[in-house]
């Protein structure tokens, strides 16, 4: 089973009671808010990393005594290529953002307006399938020439060669690592409650840059 927290500890539970060893699949991060990941166990457990481990055994010490497997996500490689710099002083930034229904729009629309008028940066907007859109970042977008990503194969929307990947709190802040994107993460000033990712894991940004150029640039 995906370890969805929502219905692993029933899962969890049925297994224990019947006698049927239980296999977990991380499908996400890990946060100490996700109940169902802090009262049982599954038998064994499948990884990306033992990065993932260390923050699991953080929530539930159970898992001391279970057996892990690691499985790098989508099978590839976590090593990042450096990059010249130099190839990038003629060419474009290439920046996916990642949009996120519960955030609200009028607090990130400030910093995509900003990078939209950076020459040298290029933004995608990646959305996902059966998500209300904010009338305003459609409209947005438009205005901008910025592409909206429609696309759940995440070979396919890695493939447009990002240099960066920008969010506040999505999975795909880890996703992109595994496909030598650089994830950075929108902080604000407030963090809310269901904000679930360690901040040691990024490069963090706010709003109150002046060049969002150099600050990207100098990442790479």
């Amino acid at each position: 089973m995906v370890d969805d927290h929502r219905w692993a500890c029933m899962f969890q539970q049925i297994c224990k009671e019947t006698k049927i060893t239980s296999i977990g699949y991380m499908h996400g991060k890990f946060h100490k808010i996700q109940i169902g990941l802090r009262l049982n166990t599954f038998d064994n457990y499948v990884l990306w990393d033992y990065f993932f481990k260390k923050q699991l055994l953080g929530i539930n010490e159970l898992y001391k005594t279970k057996n892990f497997f690691f499985l790098p996500h989508h099978g590839l490689k976590k090593n990042f290529i450096k990059k010249n710099k130099k190839i990038y002083k003629n060419n474009k930034i290439k920046i996916l953002y990642v949009y996120e229904e519960k955030v609200d729009f009028q607090k990130i629309f400030p910093i995509l307006k900003k990078l939209s008028k950076e020459k040298k940066i290029q933004i995608d907007i990646k959305i996902r399938k059966n998500t209300f859109l904010n009338e305003g970042l459609i409209d947005f977008a438009i205005e901008n020439k910025i592409n909206l990503i429609d696309e759940n194969n995440l070979n396919k929307v890695f493939s447009n060669d990002y240099n960066f990947t920008l969010a506040h709190n999505s999975t795909l802040l880890y996703e992109s690592f595994f496909f030598n994107v650089i994830p950075v993460r929108i902080v604000l000033k407030r963090a809310p409650i269901e904000d679930q990712i360690s901040d040691n894991f990024f490069i963090k940004i706010t709003y109150n840059l002046k060049n969002y150029y150099n600050f990207f640039l100098k990442l790479m």
